[in-house]
C-alpha cells in the first residue's frame, strides 16, 4: 500500500475515514495498515519519519515544510524526536547513522548523499530546544 504512504507523506492530517474514501478501501483495512506501519517504525502517529535514504535537500525541504506543524520526526538513539530545523553538513556514512553527537559538534546524521545537522528538536514531554543543548543532558550514541 505504497499509495497510503504517499498520501500520508503529502498530508498527515487526514483521518482513516478520509483515507479510505480517497483510496477506495475499507476504513478498517486502512486502520490495520496504519497500525502495521507504526509497529514497523515507518510512520509515527500519521507523521512520516525522516527517511534518511533521501538526499539532504529532500530531507531539509521536508523538515522546513512540516515546521511548525505537523512536524518531522526522527528516531535517534532510544527515542523519537521532533525535528524543527536542520542544515546540510559535512560527512558520509550509512543513511540514518549518527556521525557526530556532542554539545560542541552538534547532531549530524548521514543521508543518501552526505549528512544533515539537526539544529532544533523537541523530545517527548520536553520543550523545543537547540539540539546541542539537548545533547548536554541526553547523549545519543554515534554509529
Amino acid at each position: 500500500m505504497d499509495t497510503l504512504l504517499k498520501v500520508l507523506e503529502d498530508n498527515a492530517t487526514l483521518t482513516p475515514a478520509q483515507l479510505a474514501v480517497m483510496l477506495d478501501k475499507e476504513e478498517g483495512d486502512i486502520k490495520k495498515l496504519i497500525k502495521q506501519y507504526e509497529a514497523d517504525g515507518v510512520i509515527l502517529g500519521y507523521k512520516t519519519m525522516i527517511d534518511w535514504d533521501k538526499t539532504a535537500h529532500e530531507i531539509l525541504c521536508r523538515v522546513r515544510g512540516l515546521d511548525p506543524w505537523p512536524c518531522a520526526y526522527a528516531k535517534l538513539g532510544e527515542g523519537v524526536l521532533k525535528v524543527f530545523s536542520a542544515k546540510k553538513a559535512d560527512g558520509e556514512g550509512t543513511p540514518g547513522e549518527v556521525l557526530r553527537s556532542s554539545a560542541k559538534e552538534g547532531l549530524v546524521v548521514a543521508c543518501k548523499d552526505g549528512a544533515v545537522e539537526i539544529l532544533e528538536i523537541q523530545a517527548p514531554n520536553a520543550k523545543r530546544m537547540e539540539a546541542k543543548a539537548y545533547l548536554l543532558g541526553h547523549p545519543i550514541s554515534t554509529g
